[in-house]
């Protein structure tokens, strides 16, 4: 006879618990994507609703009031700029996400059963490298697939299907990969274990393999600096000098080493990248945008402009229709042109809501880890929009506060 227990209450950690394992499995397997679109939207507002309803069963109320700060500022901003571009659905569905694994953070920061913490982990790293092995396998047959996904509206429904029934990683899940590596780096040097390296050399494969230029830089600098750090222990200097001078040389011929990588490119048939890598070199050495590195910088400046006649408040506070006057690839400009100063204001103020939080379980010596997750974020922050991409929000705020118990701090047990 089976006896099923249940429980007397519902706990506010365990619902916040499951609601983020149901939506990383939602967000992060490409697959789930082929779920009906209603079973699929439904199951998204339960895990989000899950969230909050644990947030507020554990009590603990300053979250949930960020949290709808949050959401609130995610529709004015839709409804001011990006209403235009995207359905509701398809933006502030994945915006408001965003929300949840920054206040998940914020939350394991403080609270948490030691177990649920190291299974949220292994989850994540298990999904993502699933992830890139079925990406890189699709991307062998399909060479174009996440750029075509980026594409969004250009791509046939049948084609988005097929590519998500392979389960390749789409533009946000790709760029999601990026802000795992340096989590699995950490956990590699904590525990020693081998499969963490075999799942970041096949996540930085998946990587190269998306043609994704900016991805591909933005991930060798997040690895690079992920097991280099400077050090004042004396036996290590000339490691540190050898390190130093590889990087100036690598600044001091940047374009032809971008010259080389193009070429290489080229010769492994991945055409696109090193069409967008010759962008770059053209760019550098003969100080003339081409291509997509041409477009960005016409789009960054709409935005620019619009800031730079409307600096206080943006468009947000002037009564203006954003219409043609907000660029839609770069967070950072685009923000400055719609709510002007206060919206830097706005950003540095949230950023440093975390850092301070995640600042104070940290010894000094550990900070590196944090500063490097926070540069890379602030890196695709400015050049590119990443609102409504959840994956790079996990990767730079649950992770690394799931991990900083698990390697620096100390357990603290919680059952609100």
């Amino acid at each position: 006879m089976f006896v099923i227990n249940i429980p007397k209450k519902i706990v506010g950690s365990d619902l916040i618990y499951v609601s983020l394992i149901c939506l990383t499995l939602l967000l992060c397997l490409p697959v789930t994507i082929c779920l009906p679109g209603l079973i699929r939207n439904l199951l998204q507002v339960l895990a989000v609703g899950g969230f909050c309803l644990g947030i507020i069963l554990s009590k603990k109320k300053n979250l949930f009031i960020i949290f709808i700060g949050c959401v609130l500022f995610t529709l004015i901003y839709y409804y001011g700029a990006w209403s235009y571009r995207m359905s509701m659905t398809t933006y502030c569905f994945n915006a408001i996400c965003c929300w949840v694994y920054f206040i998940g953070g914020i939350y394991y920061l403080q609270y948490g059963v030691q177990k649920k913490r190291q299974f949220l982990l292994s989850l994540v790293f298990i999904i993502t490298t699933v992830t890139a092995v079925t990406t890189i396998f699709g991307l062998i047959r399909y060479p174009l697939a996440v750029r075509d996904l980026g594409k969004g509206d250009f791509l046939s429904d049948s084609t988005k299907f097929m590519y998500r029934k392979m389960n390749i990683a789409g533009w946000s899940q790709m760029y999601g990969m990026v802000f795992i590596l340096p989590n699995i780096i950490s956990a590699y040097k904590k525990n020693k274990k081998n499969y963490f390296l075999v799942s970041l050399v096949l996540c930085e494969l998946s990587i190269i393999f998306s043609q994704l230029t900016f991805a591909m830089l933005l991930s060798a600098f997040v690895i690079i600096f992920s097991f280099y750090k400077p050090t004042k222990k004396r036996k290590f200097m000339l490691v540190e000098v050898v390190i130093l001078e590889i990087i100036f040389m690598t600044i001091l011929f940047l374009e032809d080493i971008v010259y080389l990588l193009s070429m290489l490119m080229k010769n492994l048939e991945l055409s696109t990248l090193s069409i967008k890598l010759m962008d770059l070199y053209n760019l550098l050495a003969l100080r003339k945008s081409t291509g997509d590195a041409a477009a960005r910088f016409d789009l960054y400046n709409i935005s620019l402009k619009t800031f730079s006649e409307h600096p206080i408040g943006g468009i947000f506070f002037s009564d203006v229709d954003s219409k043609n006057l907000i660029s839609y690839h770069s967070e950072f400009f685009d923000m400055l042109g719609f709510f002007g100063l206060f919206g830097l204001i706005l950003m540095l103020f949230i950023g440093g809501m975390y850092l301070k939080k995640i600042n104070n379980k940290l010894q000094e010596k550990d900070r590196y880890f944090i500063i490097l997750i926070f540069l890379a974020f602030i890196a695709i922050f400015v050049f590119n929009p990443v609102f409504y991409s959840p994956q790079i929000f996990l990767g730079s705020f649950l992770m690394p506060s799931l991990l900083v118990h698990n390697l620096y701090g100390k357990e603290k047990t919680y059952y609100g």
